[in-house]
């Protein structure tokens, strides 16, 4: 018995073989979807719903991106923290009232990591390191020049509160804890 081959699609310029009704499968399916083998349809995806995004949606009428942070995070939102938010998880405004100059009010405790002398450090950026009172200073009073150190009014070094703060020349911060120790001696 003789091999039969499949006839050719009957749609000109096609060299697909024949599936159903004399047309290949890729006619066949034009067929059933829009009613016509010649008629192609754009396939145009909707655009991403998560606000502001340009992007393409694959599913659940997000683009892959928003998708993924929807899966993990439960929010199509950013959900990297701002530097501000990350600086205020590591602030305790309630902190103790400093006995040097209780007319002060709280000291703001930083309960971040700390140097060796108990002044906070903080990342701002990455491979950015910042002292945390400053950081806060500059944040709330404007850049202090690099030369000058910020003076703890408090004597508490591990207090990032800015009015707790007096920018001051690094003698004078020198001869004021001098003479802060020489009184606590007493």
């Amino acid at each position: 018995m003789p091999y039969k081959t499949r006839p050719q699609c009957r749609i000109e310029g096609c060299s697909g073989l024949v599936n159903a009704k004399m047309l290949c499968s890729k006619h066949y399916y034009r067929l059933r979807v829009n009613g016509s083998p010649a008629v192609v349809q754009e396939r145009t995806r909707a655009k991403c719903s998560a606000h502001g995004c340009p992007s393409e949606a694959w599913a659940n009428s997000l683009c892959s991106k928003h998708l993924s942070r929807l899966k993990r995070h439960g929010t199509t939102g950013n959900p990297r923290p701002t530097v501000a938010e990350r600086f205020w998880v590591k602030v305790n405004k309630s902190g103790p009232i400093p006995d040097y100059a209780p007319h002060l009010g709280n000291c703001w405790i930083w309960t971040g990591s700390s140097n060796k002398d108990g002044h906070g450090h903080f990342f701002p950026e990455r491979r950015t390191l910042a002292g945390a009172h400053r950081w806060l200073y500059e944040q709330t009073n404007g850049p202090v020049d690099p030369a000058l150190h910020l003076d703890h009014l408090c004597r508490v070094p591990a207090c990032v509160r800015p009015d707790h703060l007096e920018p001051v020349t690094p003698k004078e911060n020198a001869v004021r804890g001098v003479r802060a120790r020489k009184g606590q001696a007493k």
